[in-house]
């Protein structure tokens, strides 16, 4: 965490030194909607896939977060059982996040438990995915005091909904349900159907793919739906490749 802090902090001080030296004039700036000089085009669109990065393994977190706490476990008499979904998407939220509220419902749950079990499991519910702790012993359902406080804020700042329920026999369930990644759009613009058709079975499955072959619907299409990525054919029969770059570029 701390080795992050330290590349962000660096990346800001050379970022400045970039923008004053490549400062365009206050005149030209006041006016200016979009970037125009290359490093700041490259800047924007850095920060905008880093964004898009916010995309977490959640069982592979699970993992190597439930052996942190394997050995206060033991020592407490606690047998922690993983029954994980090999096929999850991805969550959509910052890696080192979801560590951190895994590692705050282990810290409630491990505090006011003593013996028995805890079994983790993961889910796909619809376009949510749902992890469960359950435990074997009837514990604090609180999340409005003291760390389960603070926890329950962290998950809705994070658009992760949590929440604790009861079940028979005594037992205590929290639940944290995490918004799956948005597929990203990737653009195809090419006027052979065999190519289009032959992209889309590639990348239709992690990706929604809009196609067209036609150079100025792929300019309308991108102002549209602002596409992660665009596949641009050169030869195209109304403009070329080369106009539509032009004009997404000067956009």
């Amino acid at each position: 965490r701390e080795q992050t802090l330290a590349i962000k902090a660096c990346s800001e001080i050379v970022g400045g030194q970039i923008e004053h030296n490549h400062a365009a004039p206050t005149e030209a700036l006041a006016g200016a909607s979009t970037p125009t000089d290359k490093l700041a085009l490259l800047r924007l669109e850095s920060a905008r896939i880093n964004r898009a990065h916010h995309a977490a393994d959640v069982d592979a977190v699970i993992q190597s977060t439930s052996l942190l706490v394997d050995d206060v476990a033991r020592q407490k008499g606690i047998q922690l059982t993983l029954d994980l979904s090999s096929t999850l998407p991805h969550a959509h939220i910052e890696q080192n996040i979801l560590r951190q509220l895994l590692m705050g419902v282990f810290n409630h749950v491990l505090a006011s438990q003593e013996g028995g079990d805890i079994c983790i499991t993961s889910r796909l519910d619809d376009q949510d995915i749902v992890l469960a702790f359950k435990s074997s012993c009837c514990l604090d359902t609180s999340l409005h005091e003291g760390d389960a406080n603070y926890l329950a804020a962290l998950a809705k700042a994070n658009n992760v909904y949590l929440s604790v329920h009861g079940g028979p026999a005594d037992e205590t369930t929290f639940e944290l349900r995490l918004p799956t990644v948005p597929k990203r759009t990737i653009l195809v613009a090419d006027d052979n159907d065999d190519i289009r058709q032959l992209v889309k079975s590639y990348l239709g499955l992690h990706y929604q793919v809009l196609d067209t072959g036609a150079g100025y619907e792929a300019i309308r299409l991108a102002h549209e739906t602002q596409p992660f990525a665009v596949l641009l054919d050169l030869m195209m029969p109304d403009i070329d490749g080369w106009e539509v770059l032009q004009s997404l570029v000067n956009d």
